[in-house]
Protein backbone atom coordinates (compact mmCIF):
# COMPACT_ATOMS: atom_id res chain seq x y z
CA UNK A 1 0.00 0.00 0.00
CA UNK A 2 1.17 3.44 -0.49
CA UNK A 3 0.92 5.11 2.71
CA UNK A 4 1.04 9.14 3.89
CA UNK A 5 2.39 9.32 6.95
CA UNK A 6 1.58 13.47 8.44
CA UNK A 7 3.38 14.00 11.50
CA UNK A 8 6.52 15.94 11.61
CA UNK A 9 9.24 14.59 9.62
CA UNK A 10 12.24 13.12 12.25
CA UNK A 11 9.24 11.23 13.85
CA UNK A 12 7.69 10.27 10.49
CA UNK A 13 10.81 9.01 8.84
CA UNK A 14 10.90 6.43 12.32
CA UNK A 15 7.42 4.80 10.98
CA UNK A 16 8.73 4.92 7.05
CA UNK A 17 11.31 2.34 7.47
CA UNK A 18 9.05 0.04 9.52
CA UNK A 19 6.50 0.64 6.79
CA UNK A 20 9.16 0.03 3.97
CA UNK A 21 10.18 -2.92 6.28
CA UNK A 22 6.82 -4.48 6.04
CA UNK A 23 6.39 -3.89 1.52
CA UNK A 24 4.74 -0.41 1.89
CA UNK A 25 5.46 2.66 0.32
CA UNK A 26 5.40 5.54 2.33
CA UNK A 27 5.16 9.23 1.66
CA UNK A 28 5.69 12.34 4.31
CA UNK A 29 3.74 15.25 4.19
CA UNK A 30 4.41 16.92 7.65
CA UNK A 31 1.44 19.16 9.01
CA UNK A 32 2.65 20.37 11.96
CA UNK A 33 6.42 22.40 12.34
CA UNK A 34 7.74 21.93 15.34
CA UNK A 35 9.27 25.31 16.89
CA UNK A 36 11.37 25.45 20.34
CA UNK A 37 10.12 27.93 23.07
CA UNK A 38 12.53 29.90 24.67
CA UNK A 39 11.11 29.45 27.90
CA UNK A 40 12.24 30.95 30.54
CA UNK A 41 14.33 29.19 34.10
CA UNK A 42 11.82 27.51 36.21
CA UNK A 43 12.45 26.36 40.21
CA UNK A 44 12.36 22.97 40.42
CA UNK A 45 13.11 22.52 44.37
CA UNK A 46 8.89 21.99 44.85
CA UNK A 47 8.94 19.67 42.42
CA UNK A 48 7.70 16.08 43.52
CA UNK A 49 7.03 14.40 40.08
CA UNK A 50 6.53 15.51 36.47
CA UNK A 51 3.38 14.25 34.10
CA UNK A 52 4.51 14.18 30.42
CA UNK A 53 2.33 13.81 27.37
CA UNK A 54 4.58 13.67 24.54
CA UNK A 55 8.24 12.21 23.83
CA UNK A 56 8.38 15.70 22.02
CA UNK A 57 8.43 17.79 25.45
CA UNK A 58 11.04 14.97 26.84
CA UNK A 59 13.20 16.10 23.61
CA UNK A 60 12.88 19.68 24.53
CA UNK A 61 13.08 19.24 28.02
CA UNK A 62 16.33 17.51 28.20
CA UNK A 63 18.17 21.10 26.39
CA UNK A 64 17.09 22.69 29.57
CA UNK A 65 19.83 22.80 32.54
CA UNK A 66 16.62 21.85 34.94
CA UNK A 67 16.35 18.71 33.60
CA UNK A 68 19.74 17.73 35.71
CA UNK A 69 17.72 18.14 38.76
CA UNK A 70 14.64 16.48 37.65
CA UNK A 71 16.06 13.10 36.64
CA UNK A 72 15.15 11.43 40.17
CA UNK A 73 11.35 12.51 40.58
CA UNK A 74 8.63 10.41 39.54
CA UNK A 75 7.86 10.89 36.19
CA UNK A 76 4.45 10.06 34.79
CA UNK A 77 3.88 9.03 31.04
CA UNK A 78 0.60 9.10 29.32
CA UNK A 79 2.08 5.88 27.17
CA UNK A 80 5.20 3.58 26.37
CA UNK A 81 7.01 5.37 23.55
CA UNK A 82 7.05 8.97 25.98
CA UNK A 83 8.34 6.66 29.37
CA UNK A 84 10.94 5.05 26.82
CA UNK A 85 11.84 8.60 25.89
CA UNK A 86 11.94 9.63 29.22
CA UNK A 87 14.16 6.56 30.36
CA UNK A 88 16.48 7.21 27.50
CA UNK A 89 16.79 10.75 28.87
CA UNK A 90 17.74 9.75 32.34
CA UNK A 91 15.10 9.52 34.48
CA UNK A 92 14.88 6.61 36.60
CA UNK A 93 11.35 5.73 38.24
CA UNK A 94 8.85 6.41 35.14
CA UNK A 95 5.25 4.69 34.99
CA UNK A 96 3.78 4.67 31.91
CA UNK A 97 -0.01 5.48 31.79
CA UNK A 98 -2.74 4.00 29.14
CA UNK A 99 -2.02 6.42 26.52
CA UNK A 100 -4.30 9.07 26.97
CA UNK A 101 -4.82 12.41 29.33
CA UNK A 102 -7.12 10.81 31.64
CA UNK A 103 -5.19 7.50 32.61
CA UNK A 104 -2.17 9.74 33.01
CA UNK A 105 -4.03 11.91 35.65
CA UNK A 106 -5.68 9.05 37.04
CA UNK A 107 -1.85 7.50 37.31
CA UNK A 108 -0.39 10.79 38.60
CA UNK A 109 -3.59 11.15 41.36
CA UNK A 110 -3.27 7.29 42.44
CA UNK A 111 0.60 7.36 42.51
CA UNK A 112 0.98 10.38 44.61
CA UNK A 113 -0.49 12.51 47.17
CA UNK A 114 -1.20 16.86 46.43
CA UNK A 115 0.76 17.68 49.82
CA UNK A 116 3.69 15.57 47.87
CA UNK A 117 4.64 18.55 46.03
CA UNK A 118 4.43 20.47 42.48
CA UNK A 119 3.42 18.55 39.57
CA UNK A 120 5.61 19.88 36.42
CA UNK A 121 3.92 19.72 33.22
CA UNK A 122 6.20 19.97 30.51
CA UNK A 123 4.14 20.61 27.42
CA UNK A 124 3.55 22.17 24.23
CA UNK A 125 1.92 26.03 23.61
CA UNK A 126 -1.06 24.52 21.76
CA UNK A 127 -2.59 21.89 24.36
CA UNK A 128 -6.48 20.75 25.26
CA UNK A 129 -6.24 21.66 29.17
CA UNK A 130 -7.69 18.09 30.36
CA UNK A 131 -4.77 17.11 32.32
CA UNK A 132 -3.70 20.08 33.99
CA UNK A 133 -7.02 20.49 35.16
CA UNK A 134 -7.97 16.95 36.19
CA UNK A 135 -4.82 17.15 38.14
CA UNK A 136 -5.78 20.67 39.95
CA UNK A 137 -9.18 19.49 40.13
CA UNK A 138 -7.92 16.68 42.99
CA UNK A 139 -5.89 19.05 44.54
CA UNK A 140 -2.36 19.18 42.88
CA UNK A 141 -0.55 21.95 41.99
CA UNK A 142 0.39 22.14 38.57
CA UNK A 143 3.78 23.74 37.10
CA UNK A 144 3.07 24.73 33.43
CA UNK A 145 6.40 24.95 31.28
CA UNK A 146 5.85 25.97 27.38
CA UNK A 147 8.72 24.61 25.75
CA UNK A 148 7.22 23.96 22.67
CA UNK A 149 5.03 25.14 19.71
CA UNK A 150 3.43 23.03 16.88
CA UNK A 151 2.76 25.58 13.89
CA UNK A 152 0.01 24.34 11.06
CA UNK A 153 0.91 23.67 7.93
CA UNK A 154 -0.91 25.65 5.31
CA UNK A 155 -0.40 23.29 2.13
CA UNK A 156 0.49 20.39 1.06
CA UNK A 157 3.50 19.95 -0.75
CA UNK A 158 3.09 19.95 -4.69
CA UNK A 159 4.23 16.39 -5.38
CA UNK A 160 1.79 14.53 -2.60
CA UNK A 161 -0.97 16.98 -3.55
CA UNK A 162 -0.80 15.70 -7.42
CA UNK A 163 -0.58 11.89 -5.81
CA UNK A 164 -3.68 12.65 -3.78
CA UNK A 165 -5.88 14.11 -7.08
CA UNK A 166 -4.75 11.14 -8.57
CA UNK A 167 -6.62 9.32 -5.99
CA UNK A 168 -2.77 6.95 -5.22
CA UNK A 169 -2.89 7.21 -1.92
CA UNK A 170 -3.89 4.18 0.05
CA UNK A 171 -3.92 5.12 3.67
CA UNK A 172 -3.37 8.14 5.95
CA UNK A 173 -2.12 7.90 9.03
CA UNK A 174 -3.02 10.35 11.55
CA UNK A 175 -1.68 10.78 15.37
CA UNK A 176 -3.27 13.71 16.79
CA UNK A 177 -6.61 15.93 16.75
CA UNK A 178 -4.47 19.13 15.81
CA UNK A 179 -2.31 17.36 13.18
CA UNK A 180 -6.41 15.66 11.83
CA UNK A 181 -7.44 19.78 11.65
CA UNK A 182 -4.17 20.79 10.07
CA UNK A 183 -4.33 18.04 7.01
CA UNK A 184 -8.15 19.05 6.70
CA UNK A 185 -7.45 22.51 6.09
CA UNK A 186 -4.40 21.53 3.57
CA UNK A 187 -7.17 19.29 1.55
CA UNK A 188 -9.39 21.83 1.26
CA UNK A 189 -6.55 24.55 -0.07
CA UNK A 190 -5.63 21.89 -1.94
CA UNK A 191 -9.22 21.01 -3.62
CA UNK A 192 -9.14 17.50 -2.53
CA UNK A 193 -12.34 15.69 -1.56
CA UNK A 194 -12.05 14.35 1.94
CA UNK A 195 -14.53 11.58 1.51
CA UNK A 196 -11.69 10.17 -1.09
CA UNK A 197 -9.60 8.83 1.78
CA UNK A 198 -9.21 6.11 3.92
CA UNK A 199 -7.80 7.33 7.53
CA UNK A 200 -6.43 5.56 10.15
CA UNK A 201 -6.22 7.47 13.11
CA UNK A 202 -5.13 6.87 16.66
CA UNK A 203 -7.58 8.11 18.39
CA UNK A 204 -11.25 8.68 18.04
CA UNK A 205 -10.20 12.51 18.78
CA UNK A 206 -7.13 12.59 16.06
CA UNK A 207 -10.08 11.14 13.42
CA UNK A 208 -12.63 13.27 14.27
CA UNK A 209 -12.40 16.15 11.81
CA UNK A 210 -11.89 14.12 8.68
CA UNK A 211 -14.78 12.00 10.01
CA UNK A 212 -16.97 14.60 10.02
CA UNK A 213 -15.59 15.86 6.45
CA UNK A 214 -16.39 12.88 4.76
CA UNK A 215 -13.56 10.48 5.32
CA UNK A 216 -13.79 6.74 6.25
CA UNK A 217 -11.39 6.67 9.50
CA UNK A 218 -10.93 3.25 10.61
CA UNK A 219 -9.36 4.21 14.52
CA UNK A 220 -6.82 2.37 16.52
CA UNK A 221 -8.21 0.09 19.39
CA UNK A 222 -5.29 1.49 21.61
CA UNK A 223 -3.86 5.09 21.33
CA UNK A 224 -0.53 4.02 20.41
CA UNK A 225 1.60 3.50 16.83
CA UNK A 226 1.81 -0.29 16.87
CA UNK A 227 -1.92 -0.23 17.12
CA UNK A 228 -2.37 2.26 14.88
CA UNK A 229 -0.42 0.34 12.01
CA UNK A 230 -2.21 -3.02 12.67
CA UNK A 231 -5.17 -1.57 11.37
CA UNK A 232 -2.98 -1.75 7.60
CA UNK A 233 -3.75 -5.17 8.08
CA UNK A 234 -7.42 -4.84 8.55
Amino acid sequence: MRILLTRPHDQSRATAALLREAGHEALIAPMLRIEPVDAPPFPTHDIAALAVTSARAVEELEKRRECAELRAKTAFAVGERTAQALRAAGFTAVAAAAGDATSLARAAIDGLAPSAGTILYPCGCERRGELDQALEAAGFSVRLVELYRARMVEALPADIRETMLQGAIDRVLIYSKRTGEAFLHALKTAGIDPATLHVLAISENAGAALERAGARVSVASYPDEPSLLDLLAA
